[in-house]
């Protein structure tokens, strides 16, 4: 994880609207794209048309990532263009943040392997 990105500081998401967070009808990945737009708009907050920090990003993705939100299909390209990024640019961010986790491509962990 970059430096001054803590994985345990709480991010604050916006406060409660009445629409709940799932509606009866809606279709998973249009609860995930709301999801991820309150994860979002809860992040650091940027004056309009500014970018966030790359470390800013890693924090926010992470978040994301160790939820599962990038396990439904679209979820991530709905995650670059709310966050401004191409596609190209979340996956080379979550494989770094994978890296530094540990965690290999066929999910065991390589923390404790000798290089």
């Amino acid at each position: 994880m970059s430096p001054g990105v803590s994985r345990d500081a709480p991010l604050e998401l916006p406060a409660a609207t009445d629409r709940p967070m799932f509606a009866p009808k809606e279709g998973i990945l249009s609860a995930v794209q709301r999801l991820i737009d309150g994860i979002v708009a809860g992040g650091a907050a940027h004056p309009e048309g500014g970018q966030r920090t790359r470390a800013e990003r890693l924090e926010l993705l992470a978040f994301m990532d160790e939820r599962g939100v990038f396990l439904v299909k679209g979820a991530l390209e709905h995650a670059a263009l709310r966050l401004g990024v191409s596609k190209v640019t979340l996956y080379s961010d979550l494989d770094q943040l994978r890296r530094e986790a540990g965690v290999v491509k066929n999910g065991s962990s390589n923390k404790g392997e000798k290089k």
